[in-house]
């Protein structure tokens, strides 16, 4: 199973045991079990984020991705943040996913999906993706985020929930709940959070 999230819960990742969060670049894990305590895991790293598994846990700051066991103690570097800045955005058995961002000598912006090899062995580019935004979520070839547009009838901003595919990157289509292909628009920052079986999408809308 491929887990996935964006922006707005990179500081809190979830892995089967244990939920770790970050608090001024300090990481702390909380175990999943009522009335759990947190625990110190590392500090010092000055993370910004972080994604976790099983077995390590891994820690982006300005160096690049720190990984550390998952038990807690000294982090080593992982990969350098050689040409941009790296975001988390998924973790499955081999690999993780990231965006990796940044700007060209005219000053045009760019972003990237990047997988990387646990091992690493591998670091490539997977397609470019000027548009990424909202929350990302994967699943095989494909992947899916919440897509901010103009609506028909109106200057309002909306979300939609675009699906893209690594192996033929022509082939998105905007697809909100049921099978792929049905297109609509949603409310004006409407979309919180999503999850997906690879046949459906629930979504879970924001709380105010």
């Amino acid at each position: 199973r491929t887990r996935a999230w964006w922006r707005r819960s990179s500081t809190i990742a979830p892995s089967p045991a244990f939920t770790y969060y970050l608090m001024g670049g300090t990481t702390f894990r909380v175990a999943e079990t009522p009335g759990a305590t947190p625990e110190l895991v590392n500090e010092g790293s000055m993370a910004t984020s972080l994604i976790a598994d099983e077995d390590n846990v891994y820690l982006f700051n300005n160096e690049g991705i720190l990984v550390m066991p998952a038990t807690g103690g000294a982090a080593t570097l992982f990969q350098s943040a050689s040409s941009g800045d790296l975001t988390p955005l998924a973790i499955d058995a081999d690999n993780l996913y990231v965006m990796e961002s940044g700007h060209s000598p005219a000053k045009e912006a760019w972003r990237y999906i990047v997988r990387m090899s646990k091992s690493g062995s591998e670091r490539k580019r997977l397609v470019r993706r000027d548009d990424l935004s909202g929350y990302f979520l994967m699943f095989g070839e494909r992947f899916l985020f919440n897509h901010p547009v103009i609506g028909y009838d109106s200057n309002v901003l909306a979300d939609r929930i675009l699906q893209g595919n690594f192996a033929t990157p022509e082939d998105d289509q905007y697809i909100v709940r049921g099978p792929v292909g049905t297109a609509s628009i949603l409310a004006p920052s409407s979309v919180g959070l999503f999850f997906t079986d690879g046949n459906s999408i629930t979504l879970a809308p924001y709380l105010d």
